[in-house]
């Protein structure tokens, strides 16, 4: 057994709550609450086979993580355009552990990679289409009053 190696692993039985942890970036911070609902798809569970799953937000940390903080995440994106955005841990409790697909009963397991949908904010379609014309009408309007 060389240093560092496992020798066994410890699975715990019974009733127990899985929860995602998701990194939140800093121009979404604004929008998301505890107990909002977020819908999380898995890569094991591909989204066109099995759908979304639903997940409740649990808590936001107030302050951006450190890099040694993430670093103790292995399934966390290294990117460079990451590491440049302030991240937030979120903590997400997952509604279901188990779920049926073909007649079989699938299973969660820990440490899954998964991404999440998270909902910004809840607006009429005609606003989304008249967005890009509202931004431009502001900028073009002149300078602001102080």
């Amino acid at each position: 057994v060389e240093n560092g190696s496992s020798l066994a692993q410890i699975k715990p039985t019974g009733d127990i709550e899985y929860y995602l942890i998701l990194w939140l970036p800093n121009n979404t911070i604004p929008y998301v609450k505890p107990g909002d609902t977020i819908n999380i798809r898995y890569d094991a569970f591909p989204a066109d086979k099995f759908g979304q799953f639903p997940g409740k937000v649990i808590s936001i940390s107030s302050v951006p993580a450190s890099r040694q903080e993430m670093a103790e995440y292995t399934n966390v994106n290294n990117g460079t355009s990451q590491q440049e955005l302030a991240l937030y841990k979120a903590i997400i409790k997952i509604k279901d552990k188990t779920f049926n697909y073909n007649g079989k009963t699938l299973t969660l397991s820990n440490g899954l990679k998964a991404q999440a949908v998270v909902f910004l904010e809840e607006r009429p379609l005609y606003m989304w289409m008249f967005t890009p014309f509202y931004k431009m009408t502001q900028s073009v309007s002149g300078p602001i009053d102080a």
